[in-house]
């Protein structure tokens, strides 16, 4: 996904300004953390809180905010009155929630789950200044372009294909081993780890080869797989990197992976090799087409399509029985946006 923030637009004038930007998210975990009301996290130049706790099917779901003063060059406002964020500002929220909810699933010895509310961004107004550009401002930019990523479940006969398998019982254990993980990070991981047991590679010594299996089918490229081991990297290792990455950096990509994985295993010729070879055993009904998640299907097959919705910023996966019903006293949000709840809180 490209940098929107690159689009050409007017730097606006921010003397007067002192817009604060909020960064909404909600955070699913088992049980009430205990003092959660009092929880606030500082990092960098934001604070992530909780305002809203609910039960939900067994469940505690927790709206919170990573809110902070906008620096001068981080908004800008083109001609159509459209708001933009600077990406450097709106990731460090992000990231901001992501350790608030890491320091309640340690301190409390239970899972957590972090996914977006709709709308994800709000803004502040805290001059006569900021009201000013508010009134007659568009709303706040999000990248065009797909928001959803479409899947499916990926079956085939186990009494047919068997036979197909039996040079490669490892590779059929990994992929179960995958498809255990709640989480996209442990899936990825463990599915990066089928394409190094297929092709006897690892790192950067196996994105050709395996770029070049999957280029006939599905639109892969040797950027996308270049990009899957780059990943692969900042999500396994932590020994060097002074950034690490987490779930919500491959939670985009993960459907992408798993189609291919399968295409691997069923249809590589030859096991824990380089070669690139393929043989036709197993097709799936429908899948994806391109990096930006474009759907195929197959007339009259029979299928289970999956479809899993992102926020405006494609970083967590939106919560749609926990967004918005009215933002905050105070926030200023895209008129598009407001009111538009998927469930209430």
């Amino acid at each position: 996904m490209g940098n929107y923030s690159n689009y050409c637009h007017q730097q606006f004038n921010q003397r007067q300004l002192s817009m604060q930007l909020a960064r909404f998210a909600t955070i699913t975990t088992p049980k009430l953390p205990k003092n959660w009301e009092k929880i606030v996290l500082t990092f960098e130049t934001f604070q992530v809180g909780c305002f809203i706790d609910k039960a939900v099917k067994g469940e505690h779901l927790k709206v919170v905010a990573a809110t902070t003063t906008l620096p001068t060059e981080a908004l800008s406002i083109d001609d159509a009155g459209s708001i933009f964020i600077a990406d450097a500002v709106r990731q460090l929220g992000e990231q901001a929630i992501e350790h608030y909810a890491n320091l309640m699933s340690v301190s409390n010895y239970m899972r957590r789950a972090v996914s977006s509310t709709w709308p994800a961004l709000a803004l502040k107004p805290q001059s006569d200044n900021d009201f000013r550009l508010l009134a007659s401002a568009k709303g706040i930019a999000a990248p065009e372009g797909n928001h959803g990523i479409p899947g499916s479940v990926y079956e085939f006969d186990t009494a047919s294909q068997i036979i197909h398998l039996s040079d490669r019982i490892d590779g059929v254990a990994i992929i179960a081993e995958a498809l255990g993980h709640s989480q996209a990070s442990g899936r990825f991981r463990d599915l990066i780890r089928l394409f190094e047991r297929a092709f006897g590679k690892a790192g950067k010594a196996l994105v050709a080869p395996l770029a070049a299996f999957l280029k006939p089918k599905d639109g892969y490229s040797l950027a996308e797989v270049s990009n899957w081991i780059d990943v692969r990297d900042g999500v396994t290792h932590a020994d060097k990197k002074d950034k690490i990455l987490f779930d919500g950096d491959v939670a985009w990509v993960v459907e992408r992976v798993t189609q291919a994985a399968y295409d691997v295993l069923l249809n590589k010729e030859q096991w824990r090799s380089s070669g690139t070879e393929r043989r036709k055993v197993w097709s799936s009904a429908c899948g994806t087409v391109n990096a930006d998640c474009g759907l195929r299907v197959t007339r009259s097959a029979d299928m289970v399509i999956t479809f899993r919705v992102f926020d405006e910023y494609r970083r967590f996966p939106l919560h749609l029985e926990g967004a918005f019903t009215g933002i905050p006293a105070g926030w200023w949000v895209s008129p598009s946006q407001n009111g538009l709840p998927s469930a209430e809180v």
